[in-house]
């Protein structure tokens, strides 16, 4: 498939620079983007067929975590905001399960695409991620599925909605929550959250949405999607870098910000393995 299969162009005119300008503004202004029917229908068809076609090969994992996605922190109690725990249950297809030909591939490769994330994220080069497993991934919910709240340890994420689950099921996410780059990592907030006090918002994508979301830094993002309710709910996470795997001779190993605001560099598990994989190579 090319390009003008995949993404209806005409809605979305990625490569002009006037559409780009109001992506960004709008994505700096909310923290989220949502672009609704971005994929076409045949297109998105193509996927969940290919999806389908490897259900059998899923790997599927439910684990316990906290919303800081590290290890429990003996500084402070169970019972604190830093070290409670939520649960995660998902699988997920890897790239080496992909078809060559798939729409996701051609989707991922295409240079101007790329050109649109750069500009609507305000990066300057993106590559393809170091881990030969995970830059194109789909990702499945089944009935009951849930991704518990956490903070995303990139600077962004971008999600394509490939089918939504036949009923219930829905992305909650919470703005301004913390600021990890000064140090300030909102424990009272993540109390409040997990504890039900704060007003969440809500996003219910039908297939073919491209939601922009911010990760740890200007405007933090922390978010969960709630259980699938009836039937599958299936997606694909871009996966990109900022560095050039070239850059990389280690592979996969990637640097990201510990909880306290300080960035380490740390081994990289499988996309399947961790709730919310790291992306973002600083």
């Amino acid at each position: 498939m090319s390009l003008t299969q995949i993404v209806d162009l005409r809605s979305f005119p990625i490569a002009d620079p006037k559409f780009r300008a109001a992506c960004k503004k709008e994505f700096d202004d909310n923290g989220v983007f949502v672009m609704p029917g971005f994929v076409l229908p045949e297109a998105i068809t193509s996927i969940r067929d290919e999806g389908e076609a490897s259900r059998s090969k899923v790997y599927a994992k439910t684990e316990r975590h906290s919303v800081y996605l590290s290890k429990p922190d003996p500084a402070y109690p169970s019972t604190h905001a830093r070290n409670r725990l939520v649960t995660s249950s998902k699988g997920c297809i890897t790239d080496d399960l992909m078809p060559q030909e798939s729409a996701l591939r051609e989707l991922y490769d295409d240079p101007s695409f790329k050109s649109f994330l750069c500009d609507v994220l305000g990066e300057e080069q993106l590559h393809p991620y170091a881990d030969p497993l995970s830059s194109i991934n789909l990702h499945f919910h089944e009935t009951g599925q849930e991704l518990g709240w956490h903070f995303d340890n990139s600077s962004f994420a971008i999600t394509l909605m490939v089918q939504a689950p036949e009923a219930g099921g829905q992305f909650e996410y919470v703005t301004a929550v913390r600021d990890a780059d000064s140090g300030e990592m909102g424990f009272g907030a993540v109390d409040d959250i997990l504890d039900g006090k704060t007003p969440v918002q809500s996003l219910k994508a039908q297939a073919g949405t491209l939601v922009f979301s911010r990760g740890r830094n200007s405007i933090p993002v922390s978010r969960r999607m709630r259980a699938a309710g009836h039937g599958c709910w299936l997606f694909w996470r871009i996966m990109l870098s900022r560095a050039s795997p070239f850059q990389n001779p280690q592979g996969r190993r990637s640097t990201a910000a510990s909880p306290d605001g300080a960035h380490k560099t740390k081994q990289m598990a499988s996309p399947c393995l961790n709730p919310a994989p790291i992306r973002i190579q600083h």
